[in-house]
């Protein structure tokens, strides 16, 4: 039973690409219609078919039904509002699109029993357990390879049937299997980001301060459920909403269905739907703000997590350590003269024309983790670093997370440089997925560049990390540091030298001290932090419109009517690509 248009229902392998190609084109399938279910709304309705039959127990199109916080708490504060808003809308459906296409070169050895595996994938080390699982290969057999991929966006975490196809094809075949999926295979059948539909209320007093708000969303996830998301979180972080405001109550539910489309619900250009959170909160924090008839700057300032209030848990439980969201939303204000504005629009009024501004301010969460909460099919997210300093001074860092050209090698290469002084010239910055996993692994995967800024924070690479493996390997070397470089001494002798890399090179040539001494520094440490790290924005703009020159006129049912954005006086930012 084909569940989506385009989903695949063989495969061949020949000699090269044309010859495939051709002969899938000799392949002809008789299909029976069906009736199609395109929203979650169609798939819930009173008789509908079931698109997943071919589970067993599954008697209805809901994939899952999930709640967060104190509903309760929640609807006593609600009780006690002086105004409810609400808000409802949809945030459509749409694809990544990256220019290259998904892609594998499986190559299985027989002799060896090893599996290595050239793929443009975001999440190496959670493809070869996934790879282990479906080949039934012992996941230290397999080596999981991801080049320069281009864009992924998300696009490219998912294991997609071409993978599968590739990797079991040579297996069978004992030859190395390629598979390149085109561009219209790619629009038409690799996973969808969004397609939520959302619904908000939120409880205010008279005074601008929130008491609480409540979260409805009905999500299509397409006729298969693989977004990767959490196993604990069904709806990803779409909890993470309004980490910024100091809100005392809060209640999430979420419901996904099956529809006939492909898989949906990436992470597209976000950690898990967090782009999904931010746009809902803005627009609900805009609507109370007109609501109550108040400044919508104001409005955020009254409801922020003050400075000294902090460390602050949402009602939804995220914590965030730090912050200064009056400050950081006042720069923005200033910078596009937010006290002038409304003097600016009364007379841009006054000439015809119309000055749309807006506001958006936001807590994001970055990565994944803590491993206690965070997992993709049970296995835990986390990320790990190793450095190694040669004999000859020169170093090469891995990490577990994967680089999709954001500049990861010239970053972390400049952050060993900060600390341990090696120039960056003498470090080599590799990704690695294809080491044994007890080596080296992670999340592997880039979420809005959230790596620099934990190995960053937490020192993964610093001279703190190295120093125990130095005392260690010297065996008797005495290392101290101060403002002119590393002491390094032994057997009376005492010598300075610039960086831990001289100090490897010394160790290195010390006759007296050279048994059982390991040629060069290394040290590796994990990365399971106790809070998923967060990035703080807030954006203001504002935008002069000629609404005769710049309004959109939308044909809608035979009839023309203004853009409402365009023609508008006011315009709530959108947050997030899209």
């Amino acid at each position: 039973k084909v569940r989506f248009q385009g989903q695949a229902v063989a495969a061949v392998v020949a000699d090269n690409p044309y010859i495939a190609k051709d002969a899938v084109q000799k392949i002809v399938v008789e299909y029976e219609q069906l009736p199609v279910i395109v929203n979650p709304f169609q798939a819930q309705a009173p008789g509908a078919p079931v698109i997943r039959d071919d589970k067993t127990g599954q008697g209805d199109n809901k994939v899952f039904e999930w709640e967060i916080g104190d509903k309760k708490a929640t609807d006593e504060a609600f009780a006690q509002a002086d105004v409810v808003s609400k808000v409802e809308m949809h945030y459509p459906r749409n694809h990544p699109s990256p220019m290259e296409t998904e892609g594998s070169i499986a190559d299985f050895d027989r002799a060896t029993g090893k599996l290595t595996v050239y793929m443009t994938t975001q999440a190496p080390h959670i493809i070869r357990a996934a790879v282990a699982l479906v080949a039934e290969l012992p996941e230290h057999q397999i080596r999981i390879v991801a080049p320069d991929l281009g864009g992924g966006f998300g696009n490219k975490v998912p294991v997609y049937p071409g993978y599968v196809v590739s990797i079991l094809a040579s297996i069978l075949c004992e030859k190395p299997v390629k598979w390149i999926d085109d561009k219209s295979g790619n629009l038409t059948t690799t996973h969808f980001g969004r397609d939520i539909y959302l619904k908000g209320e939120m409880a205010l007093r008279k005074d601008g301060r929130i008491l609480a708000f409540r979260m409805y969303t009905t999500s299509d996830h397409g006729a298969f459920y693989s977004d990767a998301q959490p196993s604990k979180f069904k709806i990803g972080l779409m909890h993470s909403a309004f980490a910024c405001y100091d809100i005392p109550n809060a209640h999430l539910v979420n419901t996904g269905y099956y529809t006939n489309k492909a898989p949906g619900g990436v992470a597209y250009r976000c950690s898990f739907r967090v782009t999904e959170a931010m746009y809902f909160q803005e627009r609900m924090v805009h609507t109370a703000a007109m609501d109550l008839g108040m400044d919508q700057a104001q409005f955020r300032k009254v409801n922020f997590v003050k400075d000294d209030d902090f460390p602050h848990r949402t009602p939804f439980g995220f914590l965030t350590d730090s912050g200064q969201y009056t400050k950081c939303l006042d720069i923005a204000l200033d910078a596009i003269g937010w006290k002038d504005l409304e003097q600016d629009r009364a007379a841009a009024k006054a000439r015809g024309r119309l000055v749309g501004i807006g506001i958006s301010t936001m807590t994001e969460p970055l990565g994944a983790g803590n491993s206690r909460e965070y997992d993709i099919l049970g296995i835990k997210m986390f990320d790990s670093a190793e450095l190694r300093v040669h004999m000859t001074g020169k170093a090469i860092l891995r990490t577990g997370a994967k680089t999709q050209g954001q500049g990861h090698e010239t970053t972390w290469a400049q952050i060993v440089t900060h600390e341990l002084g090696i120039p960056a010239d003498d470090i080599v910055v590799e990704h690695r997925a294809d080491l044994p996993p007890a080596l080296l692994r992670g999340v592997g995967e880039q979420f809005g560049a959230p790596q620099p800024l934990f190995l960053g924070r937490e020192g993964d690479v610093d001279d703190r990390r190295v120093e125990l493996p130095l005392r260690q390997q010297a065996r008797g070397l005495q290392r101290q540091r101060d403002a002119r470089g590393i002491v390094v001494g032994a057997g009376g002798v005492v010598r300075r030298v610039h960086h831990v890399g001289d100090a490897a090179v010394d160790m290195a040539a010390d006759d007296d001290d050279a048994i059982g001494i390991a040629a060069g520094l290394d040290a590796q440490h994990i990365l399971d932090h106790d809070a998923i790290g967060c990035a703080r924005t807030s954006e203001a703009a504002a935008d002069p419109l000629d609404p005769d020159a710049a309004a959109a006129r939308l044909a809608d049912r035979g009839q023309l009517r203004r853009h409402p954005v365009a023609c508008g006086a006011d315009a709530a930012l959108g947050v997030g690509g899209g």
